[in-house]
């Protein structure tokens, strides 16, 4: 069989179809949506000015009134420490903490003078300090068995500070 190859001419534009063209702004192509170059210039600037103003409200509305701290959904917050725990069953604080809830009591009353808050960590604290009933329920929770990640979530704290007071209850246990 013969190769047979196709030769197509394509034919020349005249000046006027190549001048409509280049008004148009393409290579043939129509403007999207009808539109010029310096008309989506204009309407680019506008949105871009349009933005900026609303950062600006934004800004001048958040220095007015500042945010709240928001805690997430799931978060539990330190402060009613003491509800929670009354309100868990016994068998759910012998399997929360590996002790029984008189023991835990017991214990805290002996230590309580000792699991104070350290006075020049509260000077850098942009929240409250722990209590003594946290920090022992804390220190508990992760010998039971828990994750540094799942004490740190559940009684609202940072993850240094769940290493802090670990190891200041810790000591203080060993030391009796």
């Amino acid at each position: 069989m013969k190769d047979v190859t196709f030769i197509f001419r394509v034919p020349r534009r005249t000046l006027a179809e190549r001048r409509r063209r280049d008004a148009r702004g393409g290579v043939g192509m129509r403007r999207p949506l009808g539109r010029t170059r310096a008309q989506t210039a204009v309407r680019a600037a506008l949105v871009v000015s349009i933005a900026s103003v609303l950062a600006v409200f934004n800004t001048a509305a958040s220095a007015i009134s500042p945010r709240t701290r928001e805690t997430p959904a799931g978060i539990h917050s330190r402060v009613d420490m003491t509800y929670n725990m009354a309100a868990v069953s016994d068998l759910d604080f012998r399997l929360l903490f590996c002790m029984e809830r008189e023991n835990f009591w017991a214990l805290l009353g002996l230590k309580r003078g000792r699991l104070g808050t350290n006075e020049e960590m509260t000077i850098f604290s942009f929240s409250q300090p722990v209590p003594a009933e946290c920090r022992l329920a804390m220190a508990l929770r992760i010998l039971a068995g828990a994750s540094y990640l799942d004490v740190m979530l559940a009684f609202g704290v940072g993850r240094s500070t769940v290493f802090y007071i670990f190891r200041q209850v810790c000591n203080l246990l060993v030391s009796v």
